[in-house]
Order: C-alpha cells, then structure tokens, then sequence
C-alpha cells in the first residue's frame, strides 16, 4: 500500500510543478495514472499481487525518470541537442525580451542584434533551424547584407519571406543577394499583408530598392480583417511570440528532462497518429502528411478577406510608385497543394487554385506584375526521381515552410522573370 501511495505522492508533485503548457497531453496522461493509482488503493486486498506488481513497474519507471533528472541537471553539457533545445533557461525571469512593440504600422517587430529562438516544437534541430540573430535593423538578414549600400530588391512578407526554419543564408532573399541581386529581408513572421507595407514605409524605402517584393501565401488572407480601420487587435503579426514572452508558461518549453523528452517525441506520435494514411497516398514517404488530403476538397474563397487583401496590394503599388520602384506581386501554396499531385497522382481540386486565379486577374487588371510559384514548384516535385530524398524537396521535413531548396526555386523563378520582364539598369 505504501508504494501505491508514493507513486501518487511523487506523480502529483510533478503535475504541481508541470512545466509544460496545460493543454498537453502529458498532463492528461498523468491525471490519468493517478486516477488508476487511486482505484489501485481501494482494490488492494482484491488484488494484491497485480496491483503489487503494477506500482513496482511504476516506481520503477518513476525512479529511473528521477535518476535522470539529476544526472543531466549535474551534467547539461551531456544532454543531446535535440532535448537540451526544449529546456528553457533555468531563471524564466531572467530571459530577454526578443520583440519590440511600435506606436505605427507594422506595430510589432524583432529587436536589433538579438538572438531569436524559436519558442515551439517543430522538428529536429537537423531539421529545422530555431535560432537565429536579427540585422540591425531587427529583420533576418546578414550582418553584410544589411550592411550594403544599395539594394536590387527589398522582399516582404511573411514567415516564407523570413525563411522561417531555414538558416539565415538559406532563405531566398540571401539566396538572391549570392546570385548578384542585392536584395534586403523584411519579412516577419505570421504579418499580415499590412504589416508587410508598414515594414516597406517604415524600413524598406530607405533603401531605395530598385524592385519592392511580396511574396503572398495562400490563405492567408483572414489576417487583414484585424487591421480594420486602423484598429490594432493583436491577434496577428508576432503577437503571439510577444505573449510566450510575458507568459512562459504557455511556451512549448520544458525545465525537466522528462518534459523535453516528452516534446521530442512528439515526431513519433505523430506518426503514429498518421499510420491510417499510408494507403491512401501513393509513396509511403506521404504518410507523415495527412493535411495533403485536404487538397481534395472543395475551398470557399472569401471576398470581404479579398477585398481588405486587395486593397493593401494597390497601397504597396502606389508607394512603389512614388518610390520609382517596380512592384511584383507573387502567389505560393502551401505543402499541401504542391505535394498532393505527387502524393495520390491526382490533381488538387479546382477551387484550390480559386484564390490564385483571383490575385492574378486582379494584377493583370492593375497592372502589377505578377509571378505565381506554384507553378514551378510542383513541376519539380512531380518531376523528382523515384528514389528522392527528403532533403531535394521543396519544403521542410517536418514543419509546411520552405527548405533550402524551396527557397532556391523563389530566388531562381525572380531571376528568371526579372531578367526576361525588366531591362538591366
């Protein structure tokens, strides 16, 4: 009976002190085996031997756990990469404060020269890079790039735009600037469109950049409706980032071995979430996938979103005007999309290209010049060998943003339409 009772004791203690947010399905695991425990202490006598037999595996286990605690809290450096990474510094109030809020549009940014770490579980570090240091200015760029005197392009945009996952080399306005295009990156993670054009007159024109860049994700649309008449909601941008800073607690970080583990496994269950799926796609690499399903089914395109959408579009126009700036307006998809062709040999349903069909007829009718990279993103997908590797797609392993080679496809598709639509200055 005692044993019963010192694994409930030392469990509820750990669900006292649980370091990871309270929606996680550790924490209903625990309530779980306390609860079974429980029953354990009224059904004893019954069944002494099983339950007898049940607490030592847990104590067992239990005992384990805590001999590893103490030996990576003595001894971090010994800790793998892919754990020590979910275990948030020791002395939360210590940590700095990555964002800055701003009385103007785009109202919220990341700081200069600061260190930005990623606060939610994606991948791998091998597969995903969390880390990174912002230019001077606050955006991802070089310290070289950001140094440079006169810029080709100035890109904006969102997480794509950023290269969210990738190094700061990897992403494709670095990429650019590698290929003799001077380009500079204002693309912030999870901005509206909005945003995009408050980073353009706040950051972008000074560098008056011979072509102003949008790079425009699908579906992403809903964003403009909290910036309806002028009013800030805070639902959009990096606002979120900026709430994980003043509330640790909701971060997807851990102060204990066992919890880091636990959010390092997280590709595992996954997987076997998605075990129902391997029949359905036709390369069992798809399986790791199942939203690719979703490129079957009808989408409804909405236009008040398109409306608010379209408008910042010819605000952007008429500042790359004034600025004596070209403006390209670009469209990409999302995994999904790009991959389902590939993944089922059919083709995605007609209305996923709704919103697509939409922006480019708008550009086509304001004269904007438009580039849509699905296009060539899928012909490379559905043109890669049987036997690919994961690394020559397009996009990252684990998380839906553009690996090293999907950012390689935008910079060369720029090039190649800037070369073939403007003159060389």
């Amino acid at each position: 009976m005692s044993l019963i009772l010192i694994n409930i004791f030392i469990i509820i203690l750990y669900i006292y002190n649980f370091d990871l947010p309270s929606t996680s399905y550790l924490l209903k695991l625990l309530y779980f085996i306390v609860f079974l425990l429980s029953i354990c202490v009224f059904f004893y006598k019954k069944k002494k031997f099983l339950i007898t037999n049940l607490n030592l595996s847990f104590f067992s286990i239990i005992l384990m756990t805590i001999s590893l605690e103490l030996f990576f809290y003595l001894k971090p450096n010994l800790l793998p990469k892919n754990i020590s990474m979910w275990i948030g510094d020791r002395q939360e109030k210590n940590r700095p404060i990555e964002t800055e809020l701003l009385n103007e549009n785009p109202f919220i940014k990341f700081k200069a020269n600061t260190k930005i770490k990623i606060q939610n579980f994606t991948a791998r570090s091998d597969q995903f890079e969390y880390e990174w240091l912002t230019d001077k200015n606050g955006f991802k760029n070089t310290s070289e790039i950001a140094n440079l005197g006169k810029y080709k392009i100035v890109a904006i945009g969102d997480s794509f735009t950023e290269g969210y996952g990738v190094s700061v080399e990897d992403s494709f306005p670095s990429i650019l600037n590698e290929k003799g295009y001077p380009s500079y990156n204002l693309g912030v993670q999870a901005y509206a469109v909005t945003q995009s054009k408050g980073a353009l007159e706040k950051f972008g024109l000074k560098l008056n950049p011979e072509i102003i860049f949008l790079l425009y994700l699908n579906g992403t649309s809903n964003r403009e409706t909290f910036f309806t008449n002028d009013k800030l909601t805070k639902k959009t941008g990096i606002f979120n980032y900026r709430n994980l800073e003043a509330r640790p607690e909701n971060r997807n970080q851990a102060k204990y071995f066992t919890s880091a583990l636990w959010i390092y496994l997280k590709f595992a269950r996954d997987y076997v979430g998605n075990f129902s799926f391997i029949n359905y796609f036709k390369s069992d690499f798809f399986q790791f996938y199942p939203e690719i399903a979703s490129a079957s089914k009808m989408s409804k395109l909405n236009t008040q979103e398109m409306s608010l959408l379209t408008k910042q579009f010819l605000e952007i126009k008429k500042i790359a005007d004034k600025n004596n700036s070209k403006f390209i307006l670009s469209y990409i998809e999302g995994r999904s999309i790009n991959y389902y062709e590939r993944a089922t040999s059919k083709k995605p349903h007609p209305s996923s290209f709704d919103e697509r069909d939409f922006i480019k007829k708008f550009s086509e009718e304001n004269n904007i010049k438009f580039i849509d990279f699905g296009v060539p993103i899928r012909n490379y997908v559905n043109n890669l060998p049987e036997d690919f590797k994961i690394s020559d797609l397009p996009y990252l392993k684990r998380d839906a943003h553009l690996s090293k080679i999907g950012n390689e496809i935008i910079a060369e598709t720029i090039i190649k339409y800037i070369k073939k639509n403007f003159k060389p200055n």
